[in-house]
This record gives structure tokens, C-alpha cells and sequence, in this order.
């Protein structure tokens, strides 16, 4: 049994350590109303939101941290295909900047995550989100995790310090792909000139016209991993007759 305690006591700090990670509050999140958690053409683990007329209404979360003390210069990135850059047109929030590489950002923005590691593909445009210096909240409240985890597509709420801003409008034309990111600099009690931040690859979304890349549904994706889980019992059994 002595032997045996170690091995447990690591497996149960890995389940501990991955259900905080799930379940922890990020800095920042973009979210659109109706979207479908999926993974395709390389986006893996976010919301996919169909609109009916190029109309879109997303949500930005900004949570802080214990040494966060307020946020600002939040910006909206969205990544479009390098072909369409030229045809497509984004209405509804004032353009910043429209570029062909990701040397714009600020200095700490994490860039390794889809598509912002995809500079030979994609090209970004980045909007002012006209939400002002929003402070840390004096009390702590509910605060919406949009996780968009492939398999449960799960939204739950957690309790922290955050603010959330909705009805941000955008309409979108002549592209069949934009990618949801949000970066802000979050002034910070250990660091005297803040700390940019930007939404997990997670908690991003995409929007996909009608046509567009094909987004797999949580409930086929069960489907198809029960499928392939029959397929294996049936043939272990069948090799050990």
C-alpha cells in the first residue's frame, strides 16, 4: 500500500490541476449569443456562430485577477483569410488598423494560438471596442466562464471579479471566415506599466456564413467516439474467440 500512495497522490493533484484550469476564470473572453462549440479546418475548442444576415451581436467579458486592479484600450482583432482581405467589409465599430502580420500587437500578447500563429494564411483588423478604463469591481459576483470545450459546449458561472459588455454590433460581408479575439491592457499592482492580455484560445469565437468551414456537432461527435468505442469491443471479442 505504501508504494501505492505516491501514484495515487500524483493522479489525484493532475485531476485537481486540470479541473482548475477548465474551470478558471480567464481575463478575458469573446462570446456571440447562439454559437456551437466545435473544432475545424484547425480551430480547435470554440464558438462557431452562424449568422442569418451578416449581422452579429457578441458579448466581452473582462474578469481580474487578485493583482488586477483595472483594464483598459480594449481592442477587438479579428482575423480574416488573406484572399478575401480585399472583398470582405466589417461595419459597426471604428477600425483601427488593418494589417498583414501580427507585429502590431503589444509587447506580452500571447500569439501561439490559432490563427494568430497562422500569419502565412491569415490577415487582421482590429477595432476599437469603445468600452473606456473599466475598474475592478469592488465586490466580487457570478461571473460567466464561456469554455468552449468540443465535447459539452459547457457555459458555467463562476465567482470573481468581472465585467461583462454586450450588444457590441458588428455586420460582416464577403468573408466566409472571421475569428473572435480580444486584447487589453490590465493595469497590475506588481507591474508598473500593466499587463496586456488576450482571451484564451478557448474562449474565442468564430463566425462561419452558411457555406462556410463545417463545424461538428457535440452530439456528433458523441456519436461518432460511441461508434468507434462499439467497433473495438466488437473486435477485441471477436479475436479472443
Amino acid at each position: 500500500m505504501k508504494r501505492q500512495i505516491p501514484g495515487i497522490s500524483i493522479f489525484c493533484l493532475v485531476i485537481l490541476i486540470s479541473f482548475t484550469t477548465v474551470h478558471a476564470l480567464p481575463n478575458l473572453q469573446v462570446y456571440i449569443p447562439g454559437s456551437t462549440a466545435g473544432s475545424a479546418d484547425g480551430d480547435e475548442d470554440t464558438w462557431f456562430f452562424t449568422p442569418s444576415d451578416g449581422t452579429v451581436n457578441f458579448k466581452v467579458v473582462i474578469s481580474f485577477g487578485p493583482n488586477d486592479i483595472s483594464a483598459s484600450d480594449a481592442t477587438l482583432l479579428l482575423s480574416v483569410r488573406q484572399e478575401q482581405g480585399a472583398t470582405g467589409s466589417i461595419t459597426g465599430l471604428t477600425q483601427l488598423g488593418y494589417y498583414t502580420d501580427i507585429s502590431f500587437l503589444p509587447k506580452g500578447v500571447d500569439t501561439k494560438h490559432y490563427p494568430l500563429n497562422k500569419t502565412d494564411t491569415f490577415d487582421y483588423i482590429i477595432f476599437d471596442l469603445g468600452l473606456g478604463e473599466a475598474p475592478k469591481p469592488d465586490e466580487k459576483g457570478d461571473v460567466p466562464n464561456y469554455n468552449a470545450d468540443a465535447e459539452t459546449g459547457g457555459i458555467t458561472t463562476e465567482s470573481g471579479y468581472g465585467v461583462e459588455y454586450t450588444n457590441l454590433l458588428l455586420n460582416i460581408t464577403g468573408f466566409d471566415y472571421v475569428h473572435f479575439d480580444v486584447y487589453a491592457l490590465f493595469g497590475n499592482t506588481n507591474k508598473e506599466n500593466g499587463i496586456w492580455e488576450i482571451n484564451p484560445g478557448s474562449h474565442d469565437s468564430s463566425v462561419v456564413p452558411s457555406g462556410g468551414v463545417p463545424v461538428p456537432e457535440p452530439a456528433t461527435m458523441f456519436l461518432l467516439g460511441s461508434g468507434l468505442i462499439g467497433i473495438g469491443v466488437f473486435v477485441r471479442r471477436k479475436f479472443r474467440r
